[in-house]
């Protein structure tokens, strides 16, 4: 874990114009190096639950035995690289964002900004692929894809056929902006 600042040097900043020091810009960047990879899914609702599924960032490996934890609570993750800890958030605790630790041997992830709460559970999860992943210049692109809308009932997790007309926006490796329309989804979404 390592935590950089970068401003600007004493000669720089007494050369600039507005040299106030509430305006001295500081940049801080957050780095770490780890070999974990952590997926997260909070279910919503009074029964906050956490799943935390840990990999190896190389090869993508379940990771077994690392310790998950959160507040107070720890978890052990199983031969698939999964554990679920249930309840951590109590009722007096107003906290909307958590810290979540997980720690392999010698190895150290830390994820902020948890969220435990959803404001809408209802959503739209999506695939687009294309027939290759590298064209020449002007040549025709094929872009594929289906939506789903994913409803949360409790526990489950009922994927349906999206329907209706979906507005979508292609952009090329630098961000510049394609192409943006319309389409309308067939019955298979």
């Amino acid at each position: 874990q390592l935590i950089v600042f970068i401003e600007p040097t004493e000669k720089a900043w007494n050369g600039c114009q507005h040299n106030d020091w509430q305006r001295k810009q500081v940049i801080s960047v957050w780095l770490q190096c780890t070999r974990l990879a952590v997926d997260l899914f909070v279910s919503p609702g009074t029964d906050v639950r956490l799943t935390a599924w840990i990999t190896e960032l190389m090869t993508g490996i379940p990771v077994n035995q690392a310790i998950v934890s959160i507040r107070d609570k720890k978890e052990e993750t199983n031969q698939q690289g999964l554990c679920t800890i249930s309840n951590y958030k109590s009722e007096n605790n107003t906290t909307e964002k958590e810290i979540l630790i997980v720690q392999k041997d010698n190895d150290l992830c830390i994820l902020t900004d948890i969220y435990s709460h959803v404001s809408n559970p209802d959503a739209y999860v999506w695939h687009v692929f294309n027939d290759r992943n590298l064209y020449k210049p002007k040549e025709d692109v094929h872009i594929k894809g289906y939506v789903r809308l994913l409803e949360i009932k409790g526990d489950e997790k009922l994927p349906t056929y999206a329907q209706g007309i979906i507005d979508y926006t292609v952009y090329d490796p630098r961000g510049e902006k394609l192409q943006q329309s319309k389409v309308e989804l067939n019955n298979y979404g």
